[in-house]
């Protein structure tokens, strides 16, 4: 049920087809059993890596379909890591001239604003930091093509440069057991 992890560490190795490969097989598996957190997970990084490989619209249902699962299954770390892959996803759309039009942008700032929201209530701080960092990238953007920030992406933008001050969490070592129990009658 963690085979998403390897399709991730596939993917970052180069081998995004065998990734996206991995990430279909545990989908499937994940789906069939009815673990809807795992499936959650699944298509999130589907969806990620349907947006590599430029299947920009099989991506976007992928990343939806995950956050409506997570809302199902009341998985708020999940539901917000999957809506900055959506913000991510959006931010990246553009014509064919390379602009990203303003309608995209907003919606990518929204659905990022989300996940920050959800980050602050979790104290996720890391990850609260990552997307502060993304909605940075869509308001400079924004200032590129002409537009200008709202007060509110303003304020959002001064957080993220002092959250850039914040330490990268804690690091701890941990054992990771598989244990594999067999009744017999």
């Amino acid at each position: 049920h963690a085979q998403w992890i390897r399709a991730l560490a596939q993917a970052q190795l180069g081998h995004l087809e065998e990734g996206m490969r991995s990430a279909s097989e545990a989908l499937a598996v994940s789906h069939q059993a009815g673990l809807s957190e795992a499936e959650a997970n699944c298509r999130r990084v589907l969806g990620q890596l349907r947006a590599q490989a430029g299947d920009l619209i099989e991506a976007e249902t992928l990343l939806r379909e995950s956050v409506n699962l997570c809302i199902q299954s009341n998985t708020t770390y999940e539901r917000a890591l999957a809506l900055l892959e959506l913000g991510r996803l959006y931010s990246r759309l553009e014509t064919p001239d390379g602009a990203v039009p303003a309608e995209w942008r907003e919606r990518a700032a929204a659905v990022i604003r989300e996940s920050i929201g959800l980050f602050e209530t979790l104290g996720a701080a890391h990850d609260r930091q990552r997307a502060r960092a993304l909605l940075a990238k869509v308001g400079a953007d924004a200032d590129s093509a002409g537009g200008q920030p709202t007060a509110e992406e303003r304020a959002l933008n001064r957080a993220a440069q002092r959250d850039a001050q914040i330490p990268d969490g804690a690091w701890h070592e941990a054992a990771i057991v598989w244990l594999r129990l067999i009744f017999s009658d």
